[in-house]
């Protein structure tokens, strides 16, 4: 192993559908989604819960990234252009959480359900079939309530902010800061997300 290129291996197990196999390269790292050390789940060595786990936590990270972003608004600088970046940060910080709600849904449903999801975008109709596969907590309902708040009942909102119908948005209103309140919703689905994985 040469300290040019040093290669560190690390097998994180916490519950099978958590364990990934990543090597740290200089300019990469590269994550297996098979396992290793003859770690076995429902007689392979590949989850598809652990691959979409990766993902969904992509989007959590990503999502609390963006809003600690618009943290930096201050309306009383006269810099315009800096101001405006900030906002720029303000849909994908939106895409990402919603996309991380409807991920997390997916997850647990098929923890759950013990079968695939399916492709719905329709974030209630998502809670609807996790809570008939078993899931009692209500760890969802405000999050989606904040969404819906500012989606309007259309999942292309934060992508495009035009509906599939080409309909256009007129104005958009951007809260700056509403960090805590994402962090803290994030957390308290994780903290509930695991306690389920580990029983499974």
């Amino acid at each position: 192993m040469s300290k040019e290129n040093p290669n560190r291996y690390q097998l994180t197990q916490k519950g099978i559908k958590y364990a990934l196999a990543k090597t740290y390269y200089n300019k990469k790292i590269l994550v297996k989604f098979q396992f290793n050390d003859n770690i076995f789940y429902q007689g392979r060595t590949f989850s598809e819960i652990t691959l979409l786990n990766f993902v969904t936590k992509s989007y959590a990270n990503s999502c609390l990234t963006l809003f600690k972003k618009l943290t930096e608004y201050n309306p009383a600088d006269l810099d315009n252009i800096k101001n405006t970046n900030i906002a720029y940060r303000y849909l994908p910080a939106m895409f990402t959480f919603r996309h991380y709600i409807e991920l997390r849904l997916k997850t647990l449903y098929m923890i759950l359900a013990k079968q695939s999801f399916t492709f719905n975008h329709n974030l209630s109709a998502l809670l609807k079939e996790v809570k008939e596969a078993g899931f009692d907590k209500d760890v969802f309902d405000e999050p989606i309530k904040f969404i819906d708040k500012y989606e309007k009942h259309n999942d292309e909102h934060f992508r495009y902010l035009i509906t599939k119908e080409f309909q256009c948005t007129k104005k958009l209103e951007i809260p700056m800061f509403q960090f805590d309140k994402i962090k803290k919703f994030i957390q308290d689905i994780e903290k509930v997300y695991d306690e389920i994985e580990l029983k499974f």
